[in-house]
């Protein structure tokens, strides 16, 4: 069993080194959308709810720290909020875009971990295909961890900080590879600057 510790102000840590932290987070509220990017009224309930406009580019992310929006896919889209308030917004949302949008309160299908410092991306990359340097700040990608789906957010550029979604069924497994990966000391860059031997 995984055990926490308190070492951090806000969060519950799950382990800190001298330049990284995982840190679990209280449960996200996450209302899926899916509708048509040229449907005014669904574009005009989401800005008004992010002060930005519906993201179309894949992957691409809009809003605040507290209410963000991620692409998922041509005509979806994921909320992410404080849990207390999203079956209001899911409510408020379905009533404001009726039938030309789907929206589902997926609030507690997914766990949050954060991966914070500036050894994240390191430890990251031990356990995830992806090549993290294609990854802007505030861009998302599909991918997996240790073999298990989930969804990568870059939160900042000025502070190295990954959100990860991930199934609720899945999430003490994947803490325990990426607590794995952060303890793993041994240096990356296997071949240093020479071709790696094929």
């Amino acid at each position: 069993m995984l055990s926490w510790t308190e070492t951090l102000d806000g969060p519950r840590s799950l382990i800190t080194g001298q330049n990284i932290a995982l840190v679990t987070i209280e449960d996200p509220g996450l209302i899926e959308v899916r509708g048509k990017p040229r449907d005014r009224a669904l574009g005009k309930a989401l800005r008004t709810l992010t002060g930005s406009p519906l993201p179309t580019t894949p992957w691409s992310s809009a809003g605040t720290e507290t209410l963000r929006l991620l692409w998922r896919g041509p005509d979806r889209w994921w909320l992410l909020l404080p849990r207390a308030e999203a079956a209001g917004v899911a409510d408020d949302l379905a009533a404001t875009c009726g039938r030309k949008a789907a929206v589902a309160d997926l609030t507690g299908a997914h766990a949050a971990l954060r991966l914070v410092g500036s050894g994240a991306a390191e430890a990251l990359a031990r356990t995830c295909p992806l090549d993290l340097r294609s990854v802007e700040p505030l861009q998302a990608r599909g991918t997996t961890i240790a073999e298990i789906s989930v969804t990568l957010l870059r939160e900042s550029e000025s502070v190295p900080a990954w959100l990860i979604l991930v199934p609720r069924s899945f999430a003490e497994g994947l803490a325990r590879e990426l607590a794995r990966a952060i303890r793993t000391t041994a240096a990356l860059d296997l071949f240093g600057s020479r071709t790696p031997p094929v």
